[in-house]
């Protein structure tokens, strides 16, 4: 069993190091799949280094997609 998060879809929240629980003593527990925009990956490389090099053994990542209404307009141009 896997939990996922939510929550990586916008910079305010991964700017925030996820909350109070990515520097938790408890990360690593259990397995986690953390969900991160990669599409801010250009905007935040060193915070994108920064949870890739602190991940433990149990976290991974996932994409997410912060779906805005001008990225919905923008894809429906395409």
């Amino acid at each position: 069993m896997t939990f996922v998060t939510n929550d990586g879809d916008t910079a305010r929240i991964v700017g925030a190091g996820m909350g109070q629980a990515w520097p938790s003593a408890k990360r690593g527990s259990l397995p986690v799949a953390w969900a991160l925009d990669f599409a801010m990956a250009p905007q935040f490389p060193a915070l994108f280094d920064f949870f890739v090099g602190t991940a433990r053994q149990n976290d991974t990542f996932i994409a997410a997609l912060a779906v805005r209404p001008s990225a919905v307009s923008h894809a429906a141009c395409l």
